[in-house]
């Protein structure tokens, strides 16, 4: 049995399976992306809220932790 010269090969994706692969690994990055931009908003948000400078000091030390 010949296969056609012009079609899909049997183990590679078809171009519709790598289209949604794509668009999972963008969607991906974008909740990565955001998740990361809300833990520093948060992060940040802690420390202004310590009230002098050895507090603060504190919390920085608590966040390398």
């Amino acid at each position: 049995m010949r296969r056609a010269p012009f079609g899909p090969k049997r183990n590679q994706p078809r171009r519709s399976e790598d289209a949604v692969l794509s668009l999972f690994i963008y969607l991906y990055e974008l909740l990565e992306k955001a998740l990361d931009r809300a833990e520093h908003s948060r992060r940040d948000a802690y420390l202004a809220s310590a009230v002098d400078i050895g507090e603060l000091e504190r919390r920085m030390h608590t966040m390398e932790i």
